[in-house]
């Protein structure tokens, strides 16, 4: 499996730098995500953040989130879903939306523990992730030129300290 997984980056680094080096410009970035990471302190029965997702593209983008556990107790034990885990007791509203071109949308993040929480930092990655279902994969013009389109995937570190 670790063998298959390097070779699967060695390909995508070799295809990347493939059409890298065709392309006269990279791509300007697509998506913005302000803060870079969430990292807090849980005080009290309820914590809130937000984070602000912004289109820099000519086209709407649909976007998913979805927090994916990474949690990790004192002794280094991973922690299997269930109610000590961070997606167990955080929300986000909105979890699916629409950003118009050059517009931004603000997500708001609660964590709201339902039960008494293992002291120790919690780990997860906010997956925010472009809905490439309603759009086509790839195009031809007159000219034979061949398009295809890409979503785009980003992680967002989330880390939650518990006393």
């Amino acid at each position: 499996m670790h063998v298959r997984m390097k070779s699967f980056v060695l390909a995508l680094t070799f295809l990347s730098a493939s059409a890298h080096s065709q392309a006269a410009e990279p791509p300007p970035a697509q998506l913005g995500i302000a803060p870079p990471r969430i990292e807090l302190d849980l005080e009290g029965r309820a914590n809130n953040e937000s984070i602000t997702i912004f289109n820099y593209s000519e086209k709407p983008k649909t976007i998913d989130l979805e927090l994916i556990n990474m949690s990790a107790i004192p002794n280094g034990e991973v922690i299997a879903p269930g109610p000590q885990s961070l997606s167990r007791w955080t929300l986000f509203n909105p979890k699916r939306f629409t950003i118009a071109p050059g517009e931004s949308q603000t997500v708001r993040m609660s964590i709201r523990p339902r039960t008494k929480l293992v002291s120790g930092t919690r780990y997860a990655l906010l997956s925010v992730r472009q809905d490439m279902s309603e759009r086509a994969k790839t195009s031809q013009n007159e000219e034979g030129d061949l398009t295809v389109s890409i979503g785009s995937s980003y992680g967002l570190p989330v880390i939650v300290h518990i006393p």
